[in-house]
């Protein structure tokens, strides 16, 4: 469900074509996915988090700049800045209404903020959870879209697999874990730690 909730904020929704640039925010299953599909697609890629490793990974994987946003809180400058003053033309919000504002503030005229989920990308959001935007005129400024996204249809799921088999794009698997494992699995997921998917396995053929 990732890899379909990415291809819908980027290809679907997003509309990326090569040379726009994307910011995805954290390093989830989400985010590695749309930073994937942003690529697969041409564009030029901005992945904020608040560790240096996670960072560096992700510019193993294609990233074209990074921005550590606690050392960066109004890390929506940092995107003006790498993007010459321009802005991104999407945002994918993996984090929630607490970001929103540095979301809408890192747009480019007429770009679009992909809003995925309300998890926080590292412990020291999960205070924030309850701060309210102060920025929505900004929609109206700079002509922006506000889209909530949720997985993706059947008709996406099939141009998704294609693309992947094409492109020869792989997940992103941060560890695998036997079934008899699931409770570490799930504890392990829920931690800031991970970087793509984290995998439980089940049924024959382990």
């Amino acid at each position: 469900s990732a890899g379909l909730t990415a291809w819908q904020a980027v290809v679907e929704q997003g509309r990326l074509r090569p040379g726009d640039t994307p910011v995805t925010l954290g390093t989830g299953g989400v985010s590695v996915f749309a930073l994937q599909w942003a690529k697969m697609v041409g564009a030029r890629v901005i992945v904020t988090s608040s560790s240096e490793a996670k960072l560096a990974r992700m510019r193993e994987l294609g990233a074209d700049g990074t921005i550590d946003y606690r050392a960066t809180p109004d890390w929506s400058r940092a995107v003006r800045a790498q993007t010459g003053g321009r802005g991104a033309r999407v945002v994918i919000d993996t984090v929630g209404l607490q970001e929103l504002d540095q979301c809408l503030e890192a747009c480019e005229s007429g770009g679009r903020v992909m809003y995925v989920g309300a998890s926080p990308v590292s412990r020291d959001r999960a205070g924030t959870a309850a701060v309210a935007p102060t920025r929505l005129g900004l929609l109206i400024i700079r002509d922006l879209t506000l889209k909530g996204i949720v997985v993706g249809s059947r008709r996406m799921m099939v141009d998704m697999v294609r693309a992947m088999a094409q492109h020869r794009i792989r997940p992103v698997i941060d560890r695998v874990y036997e079934f008899e494992q699931a409770n570490e699995a799930l504890a392990y997921f829920a931690t800031t730690d991970k970087i793509g998917k984290v995998v439980i396995r089940v049924g024959a053929g382990r």
